[in-house]
Order: C-alpha cells, then sequence, then structure tokens
C-alpha cells in the first residue's frame, strides 16, 4: 500500500494530464481516437503552440520526477518564464511583420497570424484584442518590457550558471597547467640532482683511479729502488 501510495505521489502529475486529456477528449468530437487526430483539433485552436504544449507537458513530467521540490519549483518558474517570453517574442515578430510588409490592420493581423505563422485561434484572438484597444507603440514597448522581464527572470540563472561552469573549467585548466608546470619543473631538479649525482660519482671515481695510480707508482718505485 506504502509503495502504490509512494508510486501515485511521484506520477500525480502524469495522472493529471491523463484526467485533463479524458476530460476534453469527451466535449471532443473524435471518431477514430488518436494522437494524430487529437491533435489536428487542437491544432487550429493553438496552431504551432500545439508543439509547444506537448513539449510543456513532457517538460513538466520530467520534472515532477525530481525528488527536490524546491528545484521542482524552481523548473516550473522558469518553464512559465519561457513561455512567457515566447509569447511575447511571437506577438512582436507578428506585429513587425504586418507593420512592415502590410498595412497594420485587423485583417492582416488575422490573416498573417493564421495563414503565414499558424498561431491559431487563441493567440489570434489575444492579438486582435490588444491592437484593437491599444496603440501599436504601447503594445510594442509592452511586449519588449515582458520579453526583456521574462527573459532575465528564466535566463539569467541559465546565463550565470554558463558562466560560472566556464570559469570552473578554466580554473580547472589552469590548475592543471599549474600542475604540469610544478611537475615538470620537479622532474628538471630531479635530472639536475641525478647529473650532479653522475658527476660526483664521476669525480669519486677519478679520485680513486688517481689515487690507486699513485699507489701503483709509488710501489713500483720502492720495487726499482730494492
Amino acid at each position: 500500500m506504502k509503495n502504490l501510495i509512494k508510486f501515485l505521489v511521484n506520477f500525480k502529475v502524469v495522472f493529471i494530464y491523463m484526467f485533463i486529456f479524458f476530460i476534453l477528449y469527451s466535449f471532443l468530437e473524435i471518431n477514430d481516437f488518436s494522437f494524430e487526430n487529437f491533435a489536428k483539433i487542437l491544432f487550429p485552436y493553438l496552431g504551432v503552440f500545439t508543439y509547444v504544449l506537448a513539449f510543456d507537458i513532457l517538460l513538466d513530467i520530467s520534472f515532477s520526477l525530481e525528488k527536490d521540490k524546491i528545484k521542482q519549483s524552481v523548473y516550473r518558474t522558469r518553464l512559465i518564464f519561457f513561455n512567457i517570453f515566447l509569447v511575447s517574442v511571437l506577438f512582436l515578430i507578428l506585429m513587425f511583420y504586418v507593420n512592415t510588409f502590410l498595412k497594420l490592420s485587423s485583417f492582416n493581423i488575422l490573416f498573417t497570424s493564421l495563414n503565414v505563422f499558424k498561431f491559431g485561434y487563441i493567440f489570434t484572438e489575444s492579438a486582435l484584442y490588444l491592437y484593437e484597444n491599444f496603440s501599436f507603440i504601447i503594445l510594442v514597448s509592452l511586449a519588449l518590457l515582458v520579453a526583456f522581464i521574462s527573459f532575465f527572470a528564466f535566463g539569467v540563472t541559465l546565463i550565470v550558471r554558463f558562466f560560472k561552469k566556464l570559469k570552473k573549467k578554466n580554473s580547472k585548466i589552469k590548475s592543471l597547467e599549474e600542475q604540469q608546470e610544478s611537475l615538470k619543473n620537479k622532474i628538471e631538479i630531479k635530472e639536475a640532482l641525478i647529473k650532479d649525482e653522475q658527476h660526483e660519482v664521476k669525480n669519486y671515481n677519478k679520485i680513486q683511479e688517481m689515487g690507486i695510480r699513485e699507489q701503483l707508482a709509488r710501489a713500483r718505485n720502492k720495487k726499482f729502488k730494492k
């Protein structure tokens, strides 16, 4: 029983998504059930965000496997801000595209969003509502601000982590270089000591050889004197 409860707790996110999936399925008319048909029904509403949604679900499920609850919250918060950043950037792309290549109007925004970029009804209706209630400058300014804040929220930690890893890697390389230099110096010192020792041995051998020769010469002189 405890193992079953533990399993359900660890995979509760999966069951939540399954529950949502079957609720949607019960309200959608799908004759031949498959993920492909399900995606086709969602695509007109979400457009390319259908793929983003699938990616988010997979990431969220993988986050649920993380045992550290703090890390879970951090990962999910980053994912939320990433989605906000993505939506704001795509909104900016849509507005600048229409303003640059077409005449800025509700029809052109509607046509471009649905037929050119395939953003879906939900995003398109939201973009139209904003355009009809706010000026172009205000919309662009707010979208840039949201994009900057959301990028800072999810991206700054990644950038900091990247530079920390780079600094750590450079520090490790520097440490290895210092160790290599130290080892090289030790080898040079050892080689110098070996050379000195060999030189001393040679000198000692020469001295011994000279001493033996002197003794031999004295012995010969004594023999000749006799």
